[in-house]
């Protein structure tokens, strides 16, 4: 029988660092699925069978044991052993706050039972389990009509977030946007339409992670609820009709008016109508929900006789 009252040489407990999910330095997310501790084992054989005892506090609270106990082995003489601790005890140390700071020690006991409790770990966890949200956003296309878009038009998606996050990833319309940080949490992503996106409304993706790590996204819908339609088929006429200022609407001669009335069942940016190969004038009668287009030419003596061929060409 061996007698040995010396309680193992002091230590200190070093580096505590969050396992699983979004790593991030001095912090405990709602990512992360445990912690793992490293203690240094000094070079005594009285240790070799001996154990570690994980303790943790929160805040100005007493330290109380984390996990089980574990066992020291001869490779870890002289060397650093790396303990991992499971999310499920982390969670259960007495007074686990939002925002409060979890101290990790531990305490070595040698063979016979002698211990030493160790200097605490530097490295500190705050807790931060709150998902950031953004709280601003909206979208317009840098079209006349910001809630259009052709070809070419710029999308630009502006959003605020409830707090500092890292480099946000957005995607418009499917495809990777570009990433300005305005100021503070103000953020904006811009994407040019190609042609090879979908008709339709323009949709969105942002997946965003905080400053702690905490992960959150935001699909499609704006909070001002501002939208874009994209518009890459070409435009149609719901509506053509041609008459004359004759009596007989359906005979005209020099002097009398044609008159080419037409309809879209989109917004037109532009028109030009022919009449027997001459620019006519063209006039909108702007009704509750339509555009109506009126384009008018007086014949000449110089028009060739005949029957009246016309041109429309529309641009939405």
């Amino acid at each position: 029988i061996i007698f040995d009252k010396t309680n193992p040489e002091n230590f200190a407990v070093g580096d505590v660092v969050p396992t699983g999910g979004n790593i991030v330095s001095n912090a405990w997310n709602s990512t992360n699925t445990g912690m793992d501790i490293i203690i240094p084992i000094n070079n005594d054989e009285s240790l070799d069978s001996g154990r570690i005892q994980i303790q943790a506090k929160i805040a100005a609270n007493i330290y109380e044991n984390l996990g089980n106990y574990n066992f020291i082995v001869s490779n870890d003489l002289n060397n650093f052993r790396t303990i991992s601790i499971s999310e499920n005890f982390v969670r259960s140390i007495t007074g686990y706050t939002e925002n409060d700071t979890i101290t990790i020690n531990a305490v070595i006991f040698d063979i016979p039972g002698n211990s030493t409790i160790g200097n605490e770990s530097l490295s500190k966890l705050v807790i931060n389990e709150s998902l950031p949200i953004v709280i601003n956003s909206s979208i317009e296309s840098d079209f006349s009509d910001s809630s259009l878009a052709g070809i070419g038009n710029i999308i630009t998606l502006s959003f605020e977030t409830d707090t500092e996050i890292q480099v946000p990833s957005v995607l418009i319309s499917g495809q990777p946007a570009e990433i300005l940080q305005i100021e503070n949490n103000n953020w904006e992503a811009i994407y040019a339409m190609q042609g090879s996106e979908p008709d339709g409304q323009v949709l969105f993706a942002i997946d965003f992670v905080d400053i702690h790590g905490n992960p959150n996204s935001e699909i499609n819908n704006t909070i001002d609820g501002t939208s874009v339609i994209f518009d890459n088929s070409k435009p149609s006429l719901s509506y053509v009709a041609i008459k004359s200022s004759n009596k007989d609407s359906t005979w005209a001669r020099s002097g009398d008016t044609i008159i080419i009335k037409f309809k879209s069942n989109e917004l037109l940016t532009d028109q030009i109508v022919t009449i027997v190969n001459n620019d006519a004038e063209i006039y909108e009668d702007i009704l509750n929900d339509s555009i109506e287009y009126y384009a008018k030419y007086v014949m000449g003596e110089t028009d060739i006789e005949g029957n009246i061929d016309f041109e429309i060409i529309v641009i939405d």
